[in-house]
């Protein structure tokens, strides 16, 4: 079963009927602005009707008649009367009070000329306030209550009529059985689904379907599986609407870079229940709960980081992610032959801040540099140097990538920054195939956008795509060793060097113990860094990086002194090359747009096929 992670095992996704975990909230009426007007409308006060008119606020007048029925009350018992009516808050409520107010004085048939008759009622009007009772005409009683004579003619008046509010209100609406509903219910429940393998602390409920799943064809299914329904009896948005609102599930898609022992755990176990060993079965679900809840460790860690490092008074921690996205090809032609053809690559490292949620995007293109520790770590010292300077602490989450991020010269920088810098450095490493980080999300928005597009042709238009993915919050881009522009030109935007940070420390650092199984290494000033095997648990494993006889003066001045890591655009493959201009010449270039002309090959051995990414 497909999902956006890797997850737990097959399960029944059928909740109780009427719980409020479905995917989306059933709808309120008090929360209506409809409802909400009429509540205001009953109560006498200000409101903006329907159509957008602003209404003032009920308010007692007080008339002059022949009887000056109104001076038969003091000001605060016309203000009780008033207050009385509109406290009760309900229309119906309020004909109801009105209507004990009345009663029929007399009643006579009057005959019309053609023979036609009607009965022609007169009407006594009492309002008592405390021991205080009176008779007062139909003018002033209208006044006192702030009614207009029509209510009274249409719904008090008329004795004989119900005293029920019916306006919008009727019986003939269209009626749906419910064993239809509960066959729907357990069609949708019979469908096998999983856990995310990401999220799983904030999206506990959630389950996942299979990819190839979707409404319409589960749809489809039902009707086919109950013959005796029709379209016309159990409609598609009938189906969609108890999908929506009585269960909290969605449709995964198609895994990738998934663990490969929870893979093992899922194939173990279908062994073990189709041999029906359940104590088997029963010992690996245990096995893999425990493996999952380790890989939760990571996730939670950042959460709880973030949230210390924002309600830190000192702001003296950094809480950062770092990750490189898939790689974006260049020229993308939308041709049927570039399936077939190699492409140029435009690399994307990410440095995500999870406490100010803001995202720094290093760009370049595979002929500038390569994607190695010179620059991870050229691009994390240049992220480091613009940190505020009241920042002492850094905590870093990266996957366990060893030519990128798990590796000695990483360490040993990391290693240096808190001995010049920075005080200290947390370095988290995930369980190998659970590394989601805000990061992902940043790129999941990128490749939203690059849905958009069909066609891409020069470097400027995949830096734009970065930089308009997220207009309210927009991505900072730097360039990485040249300008990404399509004549390679400054346009105002840093760039960073990457310097050979790899030659400048080799002759003074070592491995650190163990770092292939490492999940966390503290770097504090004056100290040996330390490790831990485990994702709990505090750092107490000596993991040092430097060589015997070196000292962290002999790291400083190497860095300090590190040398540019290349003098030249990197040659690429011949065969890459070839590929590149044959799909060049179905889009059309400017005079302007130099980028490509930097591109140089190298011949390289034809059975040395290149990984596409």
């Amino acid at each position: 079963m497909d999902d956006p992670g890797e997850g737990g095992a097959f399960g029944n996704v059928l909740q109780e009927i009427g719980n409020k975990n479905g995917k989306r909230r059933r709808s309120d009426p008090n929360e209506w602005k409809k409802t909400k007007t009429k509540k205001l409308r009953d109560k006498g006060e200000a409101h903006t009707s329907l159509t957008g008119k602003d209404v003032t606020a009920r308010t007692q007048t007080v008339v002059e008649c022949r009887c000056q029925c109104c001076r038969k009350f003091t000001d605060d018992e016309r203000s009780s009367i008033f207050t009385r009516f509109y406290s009760l808050a309900d229309h119906e409520k309020q004909n109801i009070y009105l209507r004990g107010c009345v009663r029929v004085k007399h009643e006579e048939d009057v005959r019309r000329r053609g023979g036609n008759g009607m009965n022609r009622r007169s009407f006594v009007y009492t309002i008592t306030v405390g021991a205080n009772t009176q008779n007062v005409c139909q003018k002033s009683f209208c006044a006192l209550h702030a009614i207009k004579k029509s209510r009274l003619e249409k719904k008090v008046l008329k004795t004989e009529d119900a005293i029920q509010d019916s306006r919008g209100k009727h019986d003939n609406h269209a009626r749906i059985d419910d064993n239809i509903r509960n066959r729907i219910r357990q069609h949708i429940s019979q469908f096998p689904a999983r856990e995310s393998h990401y999220s799983r602390s904030k999206q506990s409920t959630r389950k996942y379907l299979d990819s190839s799943l979707n409404v319409s064809a589960m749809h489809r299914l039902f009707l086919k599986d109950n013959p005796d329904l029709t379209e016309e009896t159990a409609k598609e948005w009938l189906y969609r609407d108890i999908f929506n609102h009585d269960f909290n599930i969605s449709f995964g898609y198609p895994r990738s870079d998934i663990c490969d022992k929870c893979e093992w755990y899922h194939a173990q176990l279908k062994a073990a229940e189709s041999d029906e060993d359940a104590e088997r079965a029963a010992e690996l679900k245990t096995q893999h709960e425990l493996h999952k809840r380790k890989a939760d460790v990571f996730n939670k860690q950042m959460q709880e980081l973030s949230k210390l490092a924002k309600n830190d008074p000192t702001k003296s921690r950094a809480v950062i992610c770092m990750d490189y996205q898939k790689n974006l090809p260049l020229p993308l032609t939308g041709v049927g032959q570039e399936y077939y053809k190699r492409q140029l690559w435009l690399h994307n490292l990410c440095i995500h801040d999870m406490v100010k949620e803001e995202a720094t995007m290093y760009v370049y293109s595979e002929h500038f540099a390569a994607k190695g520790p010179n620059e991870v770590i050229s691009c994390l010292n240049d992220y480091i140097n613009h940190l505020p300077q009241t920042i002492t602490s850094l905590h870093l989450f990266t996957d366990n990538c060893f030519s990128q991020n798990k590796n000695k010269y990483l360490c040993s920088y990391l290693n240096y920054i808190c001995n010049t810098r920075l005080m200290s450095v947390h370095l988290y490493y995930p369980i190998p195939g659970h590394s989601r980080m805000p990061c992902d999300r940043d790129f999941g928005r990128i490749e939203q956008k690059k849905k958009q597009i069909d066609r891409v042709s020069r470097p400027s238009e995949w830096v734009e795509v970065i930089k308009t993915t997220d207009i309210s919050k927009p991505f900072t881009v730097k360039y990485v060793q040249h300008p990404v522009t399509d004549d390679l030109k400054s346009d105002g935007t840093p760039v960073v060097k990457v310097k050979d940070y790899k030659a400048a420390l080799e002759p003074h650092i070592q491995p650190p113990r163990r770092i292939a199984s490492t999940r966390g290494i503290v770097f504090e000033r004056s100290k040996a860094p330390v490790g831990r095997q485990s994702m709990t648990g505090i750092c107490t494993d000596p993991m040092p990086v430097l060589k015997k006889g070196s000292k962290i003066a002999n790291v400083k001045s190497a860095v300090r002194r590190a040398a540019d890591a290349f003098a030249d655009f990197l040659p690429i493959k011949d065969a890459k090359l070839r590929d590149v201009n044959s799909l060049l010449e179905h889009v059309h270039l400017p005079p302007s747009v130099t980028f490509y002309g930097t591109l140089r090959g190298i011949e390289a051995d034809d059975s040395d096929d290149e990984e596409l990414e």
